[in-house]
């Protein structure tokens, strides 16, 4: 399996992390070994070092660095030191003592798969070529050495509901006793009441009318959360910028597309750029994306980049691979495949997705579960749903006929919208659709679309 060590698949790096948490702390030692195996690692020494941690751990005592040369020897690999190795990969580990190994254990065991299936193709051509067997009998062999590679890829060790348990009140202490809630804040207060904490493994929906302000509020989320992804599949990633551009600076989107401007004010936009080029906000715009190519980057980011958040904007723009009947057959595949891949990932995941055309000509502004792109595979499948409303917009839309040679204040119906207008005017409404803290909630904000920003409302 190690003869071709300059091609074959595989993780060094994965491989350290693993070895030097254990080495750091063993407590986590049995756990890891239920689902990565010595033999799953790719170097023989890293092999070495993990089975003579089992092998000490299982006699009662804590494996030391040199209880572990002791088993594996005093050099490796042409005369290599054993202790500087293991000092090495112990000194890596202390300088970040919060990595989990069960973070990098599953990249070490993809790996090992891969190499196994390229062995298989391998054995699968030399086989054919002897040309001894019925294509049944070969075919269930094959089928069972891909099963058993299956079998050995699973990278996440069952919890007794007591340790669960455990887990959560930990968890619970430590938010009240340094008031850090687990989760990302929406960089709005208002939001925070409505949703709650966007959570690691959340599947979320934003639902609003076309222009409503799902971008606005996704963005927002982004840059208030970082480590963050957005599949961005109508804008480009200029406009989008152009955007957080005039936000941060409060220069008009039009003046920055068209350089309308002075000295002063280029100094100001400069320096928002600068700022900008801190944030750990990714944006990826290619067009018609499908969710296979949406999954292999958000693996991918999560893996180089420890994203924590992945948006799309939005979900009847995403296409599959896959065979389905209709859009809804689409829809329940591609939100059921998201939830399964963030909570393997540990991150959350946000579809925007638009109100239908039909909801928007009912007699009320407000949301409901139901009026969105494929609304119930979004009610089977999301931990949360915030429904956005600008009421203005729908006014403006439905604006009264005002009688021929009537003056606006003479007609009750007329009046009654423009009195609806100037209450209503820069207005966002943020509902609960659906949330952990049980029935729907509605809470308003102030929406300046001119500066791709939500606001509190001042008291």
């Amino acid at each position: 399996m190690h003869s071709n060590q300059q091609t074959a698949p595989h993780n060094p790096t994965a491989e350290r992390i693993v070895l030097g948490a254990l080495l750091n702390d063993s407590s986590q030692l049995f756990d890891v070994s239920e689902v990565l195996k010595p033999e799953q690692f790719y170097r023989d020494i890293h092999s070495k070092i993990f089975r003579s941690m089992l092998d000490i751990s299982a006699t009662g005592r804590k494996p030391s660095l040199q209880q572990i040369v002791a088993r594996v020897g005093d050099e490796y690999e042409d005369g290599k030191s054993t202790v500087h190795l293991l000092t090495s990969i112990l000194r890596d580990a202390e300088k970040d003592e919060a990595l989990s190994p069960f973070d990098f254990v599953d990249l070490i065991i993809d790996e090992w798969a891969r190499r196994q299936i390229a062995i298989t193709q391998q054995w699968i051509g030399k086989e054919l070529g002897k040309n001894e067997k019925q294509p049944q009998e070969f075919l269930s062999e094959i089928n069972e050495r891909f099963q058993e590679i299956g079998l050995q890829t699973q990278a996440a060790p069952v919890i007794t509901l007591g340790e669960s348990a455990k887990r959560a009140v930990a968890s619970s202490i430590r938010v009240m006793e340094t008031g850090e809630v687990i989760g990302m804040g929406w960089g709005l207060p208002t939001l925070n009441e409505v949703i709650g904490p966007v959570k690691p493994g959340d599947l979320g929906f934003i639902g609003a009318a076309p222009s409503g302000g799902k971008t606005v509020v996704a963005l927002q989320l982004c840059r208030a959360a970082q480590d963050a992804l957005l599949f961005e599949l109508e804008m480009d990633h200029e406009d989008l910028s152009r955007r957080e551009l005039s936000g941060d600076a409060g220069i008009p989107v039009s003046q920055i597309e068209e350089g309308t401007y002075d000295m002063f004010t280029k100094g100001v936009l400069e320096k928002v750029r600068d700022g900008l080029e801190g944030e750990r906000v990714y944006i990826d715009d290619r067009p018609a994306l499908t969710w296979e190519q949406i999954k292999a980057r958000i693996i991918q980011m999560k893996r180089s980049k420890g994203i924590r958040l992945a948006v799309i904007d939005h979900l009847r723009l995403v296409r599959t691979t896959k065979r389905v009947r209709d859009k809804f057959e689409r829809a329940e595949y591609i939100t059921s495949e998201a939830k399964a891949l963030a909570k393997a990932l540990k991150i959350a995941i946000i579809f925007l997705t638009q109100r239908s055309r039909t909801s928007l000509r009912r007699d009320s502004w407000i949301p409901r579960l139901d009026d969105f792109d494929a609304g119930p595979s979004v009610d089977q499948d999301a931990d949360w749903v915030l429904g956005l409303a600008r009421p203005e917009q729908w006014l403006k839309n439905n604006k009264p006929r005002l009688p021929p040679n009537t003056a606006p204040e003479d007609d009750f119906k007329f009046k009654a919208w423009l009195d609806e207008m100037k209450k209503y005017k820069g207005k966002i409404e943020f509902y609960g659709l659906k949330r952990r803290k049980g029935d729907t909630i509605m809470r308003d904000a102030i929406f300046d679309g001119a500066a791709g920003r939500c606001r509190e409302i001042e008291c």
